[in-house]
């Protein structure tokens, strides 16, 4: 569980992968996205976030291990965690909030 924890913070980085395509969320992101507005009380539209999935499991970003990051309108993560709730739950927290640092209240409870 400790080694999640610590990837997972390291997934709030802002350093793209080098190597991505792109990739076409299955409908269960759907739900989640809608799931997480429901809790975070805040709205975006899905169709205007463009997903990239990186080959193989983390990247370097900067000095930490990335797993997914968000940049703008663009979301890219790991192949390790496309079907992960959790982690991709996380990601859609960033695209609605921002907020690098976890500092804002919704992150206790929605993430």
């Amino acid at each position: 569980m400790r080694a999640l924890a610590v990837l997972l913070l390291a997934a709030c980085a802002t350093v793209a992968p080098q190597h991505h395509e792109h990739y076409e969320p299955p409908a269960k992101y759907r739900m989640w996205w809608a799931q997480t507005e429901h809790c975070a009380r805040r709205a975006a539209s899905f169709d205007s976030v463009e997903w990239r999935v990186t080959p193989g499991g983390w990247w370097w970003c900067g000095t930490k291990k990335c797993l997914g990051i968000v940049e703008e309108d663009r979301v890219y993560l790991s192949t390790h965690i496309r079907n992960s709730e959790q982690h991709i739950k996380h990601l859609i927290l960033h695209v609605l909030v921002g907020d690098e640092d976890h500092s804002l209240p919704v992150w206790k409870k929605c993430a």
